[in-house]
C-alpha cells in the first residue's frame, strides 16, 4: 500500500492524498478582487467536507506575471505538512496522510494562498483536471467536483495622495479614498511631509496616470508602470521632484513644467531626453563657451538643449511656465568639462539633468580631479552669483531641478558626471551648514542689494587657492550695480577664503554705483575682529558694530582691511624717513647715510620683495594695491602703510 502511495507521489509533482469514499465531493477556489502592488489572498475549500481521504495532488493555473506567489497558510490543521510550490504559470499542492488511516476535511476551508499583486489582467484560477487527483487510503480514485475561481482587478478612477501615516504607497491609510491605487487608477500626489515611496521590496505597482502638483514628490525605488500620462506641475512657490532609483516607465507622454517667478535672467537646464530651444520660443536662450569665456545666442528652434548642460534664458514676464515633454533622465550623465589659456578659472555653465535636485556634497565628492569644489548659481532675484563649498557660502548645497550653475574646471579637459544616486527632494531652500569655528561673514548692504564673502580658518588650508575649500568670486555678468564684497589672497579674488591663521587679511569691494554702503559681520569663536578702513583711516570693531562708508566707483577695490589681532606696526628707535605710493611704485625716501634694508610685504605679512636702501630716494615697482613697507635700521624699525595706483 505505501508502495502505491509512492507511486503516486513520483507521477504527480505535487499532490494532495484524501482518503476514503465521499458523495457529493468538491474541492474549490475562490474569487477575489486585487490591485497592483497590493497583495491578494485566495482559498482552497470543500464546501460539504472530504472523507477519509489518502492523498492530493491538485495543480491549477495562474499567469505568473499578475499573480507572484508569496506564501501559503493552513486553515486545517491536517493539511500542515502540504507542499506548495509555483512553477511558471501553474500552482502545484501535493499531501498524503500520515500514519494508517485517511484524513477528514471540511466543510470548509482547506488552506490559504497569498500572491503579490505584481500585473494589471485579470486573472482565471482554473484547475487542470487532467492531472488534478484525488485518492482515498488505499489509492483507489476518489470523483471530486473542481470549482475554478479567480481574481478581477479593481482599482477606484480617482486617488490622491494624502500621506497621514508614512510613506508608504501600500498603505490604504495614505490615501484619502482609502484605497491603494490600481491599474485604472488616475493619482494625484499633493506636497506631503511624508514622501510617497515606491518600495524595492515590492516588484511592481501601476496606475493608469500620475500627476505630482507643485511641490510634491515621489521615490521610486522599485517598479512603477503608468499607462499614460505623467505630468511633474510647477508655480512661483516650488516644482514637483521625482528621484528615480529603481524603475519608472511611461506608456504615454512625460511633461514636465517650470514656472519662472522673476523678470530677469535664470540659468536653466533640461529634465528631458532630446529637448529642443523651441520650448523658449520667442525669449533669449543663450549658451556660455568657455574656450572664448562669452556667451553666444541660440537662434533656431530645433537647436539641442542637451542634458546636463546649463543655458542663460531671459524671462520678460513674471511667473510664466514653460512645458517640457519627453523621457525623463535618469542614470549616468557625463558631459565635458575644459579649462582653456584663454579663458582664466576654465568656468563650464552645467545643469542639473533630472526632476529632483542633487546633492552637491556628493556631485563633488565623485568629481574631485575634473572641477573645483565649489557651486556657483545665479541669484534671479538680484542678478548676483553666490557660491557653495563644503558647507560654507550663501548658495545652496542641494542643486534645484532644472538649475543650470557653473564650476571651475581644474584640468585641460574632463569629464563632469551625476547618477541617481546624488538625487534627493531637498529643494534650494534647504541650507546645510557646518557648525564650523573660527569662521566670518562678511555681508554689504547698499544700493538695493547685499553680497556676503566667507573666511575661516583651517589648519589644512594654504595662502593660496584651494580648490576643495575656497570658490573663487564670480563677478556677475547680469548686474554690474550692485556691491561685490570679497576678500583676496595671492592676487585671487575669493568669495569663499578658507585659509591658515593669519592676522590680517584683504578685504576688496566694488560697485556699480556710487553711494553709501554699509558691512557687517556675523562671527564665530574669533575674540577681535577689527575692520580697518584704508581710505580713511577709521577702524571697527566687527564683534559689537557695523561700517557705513562712501563709495565712489572710481576708487580701487583694495580698500580694507580685517584685522585678527591688536593692530600693532612695530617701532623701535626713530627713522627720519618720506615713504609714499606713486604712480606704480613705491618710494621710500632716507638720508643720505642711512645703511639698512627695505621690506615689501603685502597685508597678510608676506614678504614680496626686500632690496637694500641707498641713501636719497628708493624707487620699487609695484603693482596697484596696499602693502606694508618696513624699514630697517641697525637700531630701528619704521613700518608705514602704503597705496599704489
Amino acid at each position: 500500500m505505501k508502495t502505491r502511495v509512492l507511486k503516486i507521489m513520483t507521477a504527480a509533482f505535487i499532490m494532495f492524498f484524501i482518503a476514503g469514499t465521499i458523495n457529493a465531493q468538491t474541492i474549490e477556489l475562490s474569487s477575489a478582487t486585487a490591485q497592483t502592488g497590493s497583495q491578494v489572498t485566495i482559498t482552497l475549500s470543500t464546501p460539504d467536507g472530504l472523507l477519509n481521504v489518502g492523498a492530493m495532488s491538485l495543480y491549477f493555473f495562474n499567469e505568473h506575471t499578475v499573480l507572484s506567489y508569496n506564501s501559503w497558510t493552513a486553515i486545517d490543521p491536517d493539511i500542515a505538512g502540504a507542499l506548495v510550490n509555483p512553477f511558471g504559470n501553474m500552482m502545484g499542492i501535493s499531501w498524503i496522510a500520515g500514519g494508517f488511516t485517511g484524513n477528514d476535511f471540511g466543510p470548509g476551508g482547506i488552506m490559504s494562498i497569498t500572491f503579490d499583486v505584481v500585473g494589471c489582467d485579470d486573472v482565471a484560477l482554473d484547475f487542470n483536471q487532467a492531472i488534478s487527483e484525488v485518492v482515498d487510503f488505499d489509492v483507489n480514485p476518489i470523483s471530486v467536483a473542481f470549482v475554478n475561481g479567480g481574481v478581477q482587478m479593481t482599482s477606484l478612477a480617482v486617488v490622491t495622495w494624502s500621506g497621514a501615516v508614512d510613506n508608504a504607497w501600500a498603505n490604504p491609510a495614505n490615501w484619502t479614498e482609502g484605497v491603494v491605487p490600481g491599474c485604472n487608477s488616475d493619482v494625484t500626489i499633493a506636497q506631503s511631509a511624508n514622501i510617497p515611496e515606491i518600495p524595492a521590496s515590492k516588484a511592481y505597482f501601476s496606475v493608469s496616470s500620475l500627476t505630482l502638483m507643485p511641490g510634491a514628490a515621489l521615490t521610486v525605488l522599485g517598479s512603477l508602470y503608468i499607462t499614460n500620462d505623467l505630468h511633474l506641475m510647477s508655480d512661483a512657490m516650488g516644482t514637483a521632484s521625482v528621484v528615480e532609483n529603481g524603475s519608472l516607465t511611461v506608456g504615454g507622454n512625460t511633461y514636465v513644467d517650470r514656472t519662472y517667478p522673476t523678470t530677469t535672467w535664470h540659468l536653466i537646464s533640461s529634465p528631458v531626453v532630446n529637448a529642443q530651444a523651441g520650448i523658449y520660443t520667442g525669449r533669449y536662450v543663450q549658451q556660455y563657451i568657455e574656450p572664448v569665456n562669452n556667451w553666444f545666442d541660440i537662434i533656431p528652434t530645433t537647436d539641442p538643449l542637451f542634458s546636463g548642460i546649463g543655458y542663460a534664458f531671459w524671462e520678460p514676464f513674471a511667473n510664466e511656465m514653460f512645458t517640457y515633454s519627453g523621457v525623463l533622465n535618469s542614470g549616468p550623465c557625463a558631459v565635458p568639462v575644459t579649462n582653456t589659456a584663454t579663458a582664466p578659472f576654465g568656468w563650464n555653465l552645467l545643469g542639473n539633468p533630472f526632476p529632483s535636485s542633487l546633492d552637491w556634497m556628493m556631485v563633488a565628492a565623485a568629481n574631485t580631479g575634473v572641477i573645483n569644489s565649489a557651486v556657483y548659481y545665479l541669484d534671479a532675484a538680484t542678478g548676483m552669483f553666490v557660491s557653495f563649498n563644503g558647507g560654507m557660502g550663501g548658495g545652496s548645497p542641494y542643486v534645484p531641478p532644472m538649475q543650470g550653475f557653473f564650476v571651475s574646471a581644474n584640468s585641460p579637459m574632463g569629464q563632469f558626471m551625476v547618477d541617481n544616486t546624488m538625487r534627493t527632494h531637498n529643494g534650494q531652500n534647504i541650507y546645510y551648514k557646518n557648525d564650523f569655528s573660527d569662521m566670518v561673514t562678511l555681508e554689504v548692504e547698499g544700493n538695493g542689494y547685499t553680497d556676503a564673502a566667507y573666511l575661516r580658518f583651517d589648519s589644512e588650508a594654504t595662502l593660496d587657492f584651494d580648490g576643495q575649500y575656497d570658490a573663487y568670486k564670480l563677478f556677475s555678468w547680469f548686474n554690474e550695480d550692485a556691491p561685490q564684497i570679497y576678500t583676496n589672497t595671492n592676487g585671487t579674488d575669493l568669495s569663499i577664503n578658507v585659509l591658515p591663521e593669519v592676522d590680517v587679511v584683504s578685504v576688496n569691494f566694488r560697485a556699480g554705483v556710487s553711494g553709501t554702503y554699509t558691512i557687517s559681520a556675523d562671527v564665530m569663536d574669533f575674540a577681535y575682529l577689527v575692520l580697518e578702513d584704508m581710505q580713511t583711516g577709521m577702524v571697527t570693531d566687527m564683534l559689537t558694530d557695523s561700517y557705513t562708508f562712501d563709495y565712489n566707483i572710481n576708487e580701487p577695490a583694495e580698500r580694507f582691511a580685517l584685522h585678527f589681532a591688536p593692530l600693532a606696526i612695530p617701532e623701535v628707535g626713530s627713522v627720519n624717513a618720506h615713504i609714499y605710493g606713486q604712480n606704480g611704485h613705491i618710494c621710500v625716501n632716507v638720508p643720505n647715510h642711512f645703511s639698512g634694508d627695505i621690506h615689501i610685504l603685502n597685508l597678510m605679512g608676506q614678504e614680496i620683495s626686500h632690496v637694500a636702501a641707498k641713501g636719497g630716494m628708493n624707487v620699487i615697482t609695484a603693482e596697484s594695491g596696499y602693502y606694508l613697507v618696513k624699514l630697517v635700521a641697525v637700531n630701528s624699525v619704521l613700518t608705514e602703510k602704503v597705496y599704489v595706483k
